[in-house]
């Protein structure tokens, strides 16, 4: 099966995948959007779309892998250059995990219960 461009509208929430498209028929699941007034935000979009359409501005499926163990899939606003992306990126990921909660250990006679 082909991949398709996809217009999602304008009202877009930040609902948990998987969800279904307005017709009932596609799953969607969460990706994150880079540059343009979505930036930074993780937002619904087929699996299937090369491209979304969201408030008049097009956003183009990429992803970005780290050999052959790490890759992410995102859409980045279609006007941005190669370095801008990977700038954002690096600066979501700090943001990312900036927030994620301290890992904290217990060592000592509690953590063997």
């Amino acid at each position: 099966m082909g991949k398709s461009n996809v217009n999602i509208g304008a009202k877009v929430w930040g609902i948990s995948a998987p969800i279904h498209a307005p017709n009932g028929d596609k799953s969607m699941q969460n990706y994150l959007f880079i540059g343009g007034g979505k930036d930074g935000q993780s937002l619904p979009a087929p699996d299937d779309a090369e491209s979304v359409q969201l408030s008049q501005e097009t956003y183009i499926r990429d992803s970005l892998a780290v050999g052959a163990f790490a890759s992410i899939t995102f859409y980045r606003y279609e006007e941005l250059k190669p370095e801008e992306i990977l700038d954002l990126l690096v600066k979501h990921h700090g943001a990312w995990a900036y927030l994620q909660p301290t890992l904290m250990v217990k060592i000592g006679a509690e953590s063997e219960r």
